[in-house]
């Protein structure tokens, strides 16, 4: 099945990617911390297979192999009560030469596995020699447990309603990171990860229309609020061109603000998760793709490529209108 991806969606995937890798790592440590291997196997199986199929979709054969081969270890364990030590470090490296690879990396890494008890295997990069078992023992990490609160951003040159923004926003569950210096707050975008964004239009150096311009190099869907008292029509126009969510008009009520930065969270969420159930289900096929060439199934397969690709469409449609 060849489908033609854009820049943005190798982007998108790399950035699932990495999540999906989170949660493998957080069921790792929960079985490195006296969990049951049944109860956390399904979040590691889902994490190898799909971006297994994904990065053979899209031609990344070094991490399709590397994939490959953790998954088929994974699937020879999923008989037993528990997960030994040494493959608990085995799985933890081979995350860790997942993301290597994600960035472009080259990795050296030993897939085979010795028996409970035994070193374990080393992952380096290609430029070093390969790591010692004392240093190939990964790092324990603690799980996280909760739910973040959601992150907004607020812009404007006026200290007072930076203060008041943050007043409505922080007691409601919000956590708020607020910059009176737009190029600052652009800075900080990886840092801080916003779920939105309330800037004002009118400010000295860089102006409201000017944020959204910036944020929309690298966020394409993330929510951008307008607040400000002076809404030009043409910058309007334009804004809604660059998919601005919505315009609070100054002075505006605390529960405007509140509902408004909700709706757009709660959104973009929708959206993220519907383009990431889209993305899983197109990766899932990588294997069935390849079982129906085998079995000589050319009917089917072409049928589920057609469904597959117009899938693909209609969520690149989606993402313009989102």
């Amino acid at each position: 099945m060849r489908v033609s991806f854009t820049e943005d969606e190798i982007s998108e995937f790399k950035i699932e990617a990495t999540e999906l890798l989170d949660q493998a790592e957080k069921s790792l440590l929960a079985l490195d911390q006296g969990a049951s291997f049944h109860s956390e196997y399904d979040a590691v199986f889902r994490a190898f297979h799909s971006i297994k199929g994904a990065a053979g979709m899209m031609e990344m054969f070094d991490l399709q192999n590397h994939m490959h081969q953790l998954e088929n270890l994974l699937v020879e364990q999923k008989s037993k009560s528990n997960l030994a030590k040494n493959l608990i470090d085995h799985f933890l490296l081979g995350v860790d030469g997942c993301r290597k690879l994600l960035d472009g990396e080259q990795i050296e890494f030993d897939h085979s596995v010795e028996v409970p008890g035994a070193v374990s295997p080393a992952l380096a990069a290609t430029a070093p020699a390969p790591l010692s078992s004392a240093k190939a023992q990964p790092e324990r990490r603690s799980v996280v447990q909760g739910e973040p609160r959601p992150r907004v951003m607020v812009i404007d040159d006026e200290s007072s309603i930076i203060s008041l923004l943050t007043d409505i926003l922080e007691p409601r569950g919000f956590e708020v990171a607020a910059f009176d210096h737009p190029e600052e707050a652009i800075k900080c975008l990886e840092t801080f990860q916003p779920d939105a964004v309330l800037t004002d239009i009118m400010m000295p150096v860089m102006t409201g229309l000017d944020v959204l311009r910036e944020i929309r190099k690298t966020h394409a869907d993330l929510p951008v609020i307008f607040v400000s008292a002076h809404a030009d029509k043409k910058v309007l126009m334009e804004a809604i061109e660059m998919g601005v969510y919505a315009v609070l008009e100054k002075p505006f009520h605390m529960s405007d603000v509140i509902e408004v930065a909700r709706n757009a969270i709660e959104r973009h969420k929708l959206v993220s998760m519907l383009n990431h159930s889209i993305n899983l289900l197109m990766y899932q096929f990588s294997d069935l793709d390849d079982f129906l060439v085998a079995q000589g199934k050319t009917d089917i397969r072409n049928v589920i490529d057609r469904e597959i690709k117009n899938l693909l469409n209609q969520k690149r449609r989606l993402k313009k209108i989102a």
